[in-house]
């Protein structure tokens, strides 16, 4: 147990320079998505032409998906769909997937490491408990951002706390499925650059594939959309009426505890390179 806290302790320290760069970031975003919420709404107030204010609802709802209903909270979780989030959330969990045995084997000290008294299991866990705990702090920062924001601009009806920890749950679910098809291609490979690169073309397809499925022409396609991890992702929904968290919640869990156990596996029966 004591070895497991030590490494995970290493490997946030390892990582302490981009989780809080991330952090930073995302608390700056959320608070961003407040003020612009405010300016939305303000001008939705003084809007008269009812074609500029359908033309400016319709944009939010090509956001927010069908879940939109204009509230402040709506509106500030329809940014919360920005690449400029997710993808930060894609950066952490997949260069925190790929650190756990490629990027070690590439460095040649894994070998240093297993040498010892440590069990591959509890050093694989410690990666994964590392990487949760990056998420939850990337999460609080999302939130703060969000409090912080609505004390300094004027939003009609600000969401409290209890309400922005679902999405943000939903948001760290999806992280923690990104981190874990990337840890299961890095448990596999020897060097970090092919883990690195399959997981962020397929996050990247991910998270074209449902606007894609959505384009004219494509009705033989929208079963790309399926396949999206982000499909599971709807913070609109979780901030309202919740309908689809628990369900999208629990299959973004499965797709990641199935990626580590799948890891665990391939880990602890593989040979491991001399030069590591």
């Amino acid at each position: 147990m004591r070895t497991w806290v030590l490494l995970t302790w290493k490997n946030l320290r390892d990582a302490r320079a981009m989780l809080l760069l991330s952090a930073v970031a995302l608390f700056g975003l959320s608070w961003l998505s407040v003020y612009v919420t405010g300016r939305i709404e303000a001008r939705f107030a003084r809007t008269s032409d009812p074609r500029d204010l359908a033309r400016r609802q319709s944009f939010l709802r090509g956001m927010g998906g069908n879940s939109m209903d204009f509230s402040s909270a709506a509106i500030e979780m329809a940014w919360w769909n920005h690449p400029f989030i997710v993808l930060t959330i894609a950066a952490w969990s997949i260069t925190r997937g790929t650190a756990a045995v490629s990027a070690e084997i590439e460095r040649g000290t894994l070998d240093l490491i297993v040498s010892r008294p440590v069990p591959r299991w509890s050093y694989l866990l410690s990666h994964v408990s590392a990487a949760v705990l990056g998420l939850v702090l990337l999460m609080t920062g999302l939130v703060l951002g969000n409090l912080v924001g609505t004390q300094y601009n004027r939003v009609l009806s600000p969401p409290g706390v209890v309400d922005l920890i679902r999405p943000g749950w939903n948001l760290g679910c999806l992280g923690f499925a990104m981190f874990g098809y990337t840890i299961v291609l890095s448990a596999w490979d020897i060097a970090r650059w092919r883990p690195a690169l399959i997981a962020s073309v397929w996050t990247l397809a991910s998270l074209i594939a449902p606007f894609l499925a959505q384009a004219p022409g494509m009705e033989d396609w929208k079963w790309i959309e399926s396949l999206s991890v982000f499909k599971g992702y709807n913070p609109v929904d979780s901030i309202l009426e919740a309908e689809s968290l628990a369900y999208n919640t629990t299959i973004l869990c499965l797709v990641g505890l199935t990626g580590v156990v799948g890891a665990l596996i391939i880990f602890q029966r593989r040979d491991l390179p001399s030069s590591s």
